[in-house]
This record gives structure tokens, C-alpha cells and sequence, in this order.
């Protein structure tokens, strides 16, 4: 891949430690790759933790017109105009296998003298990790959940019986199943809203919700928010910042998670 700007380790190592970043990237771009786009990254160099990074979905229809002035910000527009086209008419790219990342770091409002673009392979333990999510959420079958454990033992091969055992106990605690220890439990909303969010706790992305079947606080169903910490010392609840602000203390049968637009987590 051709660079811009030598600098390019250092923006590649800047955007790197913001976490989710990348996750968060490739699955922009898995979703548009049909529209042959490239993602566009920009920030501001003092923001070290990454708070207002914005990202950026810009298709062939836009960045590959005759001017080359779909964005006028970008000072080397011709020149990312050309490697763009290199990049995508190579005969070794392909929109199932690879993406293309821009990142642009920018100082107190100006654009540094530092951008790179960068060639991304889709990883597909992300991508397979969003897959088993999306299934955990809209159904409870054993082999979604089976996947799933199987998932974050991959991940985490050092603690894959220890955590089997966890979600047996949480299994247990939930529902009352007193299925053998080291099995697949079995599965329900709540437990698999949990092993949803562990995943998506791994991938370092924000785990979005909307909340059902409240008694006690019929009037917030329907609203939807973040699942904001882990769960509260009884062990049930979950803390959720909705997105008008509200706080609330939900047991995870009562959230369903919301899938696609999938988002980093902010500090």
C-alpha cells in the first residue's frame, strides 16, 4: 500500500491505541463493501483518548469522481484519488477480503502534514464474533450459544474451562439449570444477552439495547440506550445509560440488544 506521508507508523500506533477503533472501522467497511468505499478516520492529535474520532463511510461514487473534490478539506485529494483507484482496480483486491482505511490527525483545528492510508484484511474473528452476536440476540438455540462460548474460548484459550463454568453458574443463577459442569447451559434471553455482551466487551465496542418487558416501569419500554457497566453486586442487573441520559438498573432479560452501527467504546 502506498503511504502519504512517513509519519504513517506513528498515525497507524496513534489510532491503534484507541480501543474498538479498528473493530469498529472494519465493520463499517464490511457492511458498505458493496459501495466500494474507503473509511475515513480523522482526530485531533491532543485527543489521546479518542473521544471525538470521527469516522466516515465514503463510497467509489463520491471519491472517485472526474474532479476528485469530493472532500475539499483534504489537502492531497488528487493524489488519494489515485491510489484509491490503484487500490481497488488491483486485480488482488477484493471487497470480501480487504477494506481501505484513511487516517487523518489533525492539531488544533488544521490538518497535520501527516495522514496514511491504510490496506485492511477483514478478520474474521470479528466478523465471526458479530455473526454469533446477531444470532445470540434473536433466538435462544443451543448451537448459537455453543458457537459463542467456543468464540471467546478461542479468544481466551487459557481460561476456556474457567469461563465455562462461569456461565454454567450464571446459568444456574438465572434460570435454575443444573445442567452438567463443562457443558453448553441452556440457553435463554438473559444468558445469552450476557454472553452478546462479552463478546462485544472483547471486540471493545458499545453494546446498544432496547428495553422490553418492564412491569414496575412499563413506561420505559421501547427506550433504548447503553449497557454502561458490568453487572451490579446482586449479581442480576445490568446498568444502562439510555440515550436521553437516564440511568437504570435492568435484569437482561429486560433489554434486547440492537444490532448494526456498531460503535467503539468511548472513556
Amino acid at each position: 500500500m502506498r503511504d502519504f506521508d512517513p509519519r504513517r507508523d506513528y498515525i497507524v500506533d496513534w489510532f491503534k491505541a484507541v480501543p474498538g477503533f479498528f473493530a469498529q472501522a472494519e465493520l463499517m467497511a464490511w457492511q458498505y463493501r458493496d459501495e466500494s468505499p474507503y473509511i475515513l478516520a480523522s482526530a485531533s492529535e491532543s485527543d489521546v483518548a479518542g473521544k471525538a474520532i470521527r469516522l466516515q463511510m465514503v463510497p467509489r461514487t463520491s471519491w472517485d469522481d472526474k474532479f476528485g473534490s469530493h472532500d475539499p478539506r483534504l489537502a492531497f485529494n488528487a493524489h488519494l484519488q489515485t491510489q484509491l483507484r490503484q487500490e481497488f482496480d488491483s486485480s488482488s483486491f477484493c471487497s470480501d477480503k480487504s477494506y481501505v482505511l484513511v487516517m487523518l490527525l489533525k492539531e488544533q483545528g488544521k490538518l497535520l502534514p501527516a495522514s496514511h492510508m491504510l490496506g485492511g484484511v477483514f478478520e474474521h474473528y470479528v466478523l465471526r464474533g458479530i455473526e454469533i452476536v446477531e444470532a445470540l440476540t434473536a433466538a435462544t438455540r443451543a448451537e448459537d450459544l455453543a458457537d459463542a462460548l467456543a468464540w471467546i474460548a478461542g479468544l481466551f484459550p487459557n481460561d476456556s474451562e474457567k469461563n465455562m463454568r462461569y456461565y454454567r453458574e450464571r446459568a444456574a443463577l438465572l434460570l435454575g439449570d443444573t445442567s452438567p459442569q463443562l457443558s453448553v447451559p441452556v440457553p435463554s434471553r438473559a444468558l445469552n444477552n450476557e454472553v452478546a455482551y462479552a463478546i462485544i466487551h472483547a471486540l471493545k465496542l458499545r453494546f446498544d439495547i432496547r428495553l422490553i418487558g418492564l412491569v414496575s416501569a412499563a413506561h420505559l419500554n421501547g427506550k433504548e440506550g447503553v449497557i454502561s457497566t458490568s453487572k451490579l453486586p446482586d449479581g442480576l442487573r445490568w446498568k444502562a445509560r439510555l440515550y436521553d441520559g437516564t440511568c437504570v438498573d435492568v435484569k437482561a432479560v429486560n433489554f434486547v440488544h440492537i444490532c448494526g452501527n456498531y460503535k467503539r467504546k468511548t472513556p
